[in-house]
């Protein structure tokens, strides 16, 4: 590919994987009760470029897929979105859905897959996802 081409295809990869890194919550903020009792989960996001960030957590049950048709369907436990007018760090406020405070409420601990989309300003999202394990304590 033409270098510009590449330099793109190297940002993409570079977004990507920041992305990914950023999807799941980390610390004591990120257990069940403190999520419960806040509703809101805020995280530093770093943005390589101008554009806009959303993270959306899904409870996907046994046998659902994160497509448009697929039954049983996953359930949206929370999200946000952040946009950035240029590369730097702000925090992305991921709030709780309805759906997902009733899930948190009586459960030990809880796979999610969080999904992330990063729509560079004039440019393509860059999408990806990450399993994680939310616990009580």
């Amino acid at each position: 590919p033409p270098p510009k081409e590449a330099a793109a295809q190297i940002a993409t990869a570079q977004i990507a994987t920041l992305l990914r890194q950023q999807l799941t919550p980390s610390g004591p903020l990120a257990k069940i009760a403190a999520l419960l009792k806040s509703g809101v989960f805020s995280t530093p996001f770093r943005a390589l470029e101008a554009g806009t960030a959303v993270i959306n957590w899904y409870q996907v049950p046994p046998g659902a897929k994160l497509a448009k048709k697929a039954r049983p369907k996953p359930v949206l436990v929370a999200s946000g979105q952040r946009s950035f007018s240029a590369a730097g760090t702000a925090k992305i406020k991921i709030k709780l859905t309805a759906a997902g405070k009733r899930l948190l409420k009586h459960a030990k601990k809880l796979k999610l897959t969080a999904k992330g989309t990063f729509t560079p300003t004039g440019k393509a999202p860059i999408t990806t996802t990450k399993v994680f394990v939310l616990k009580r304590r």
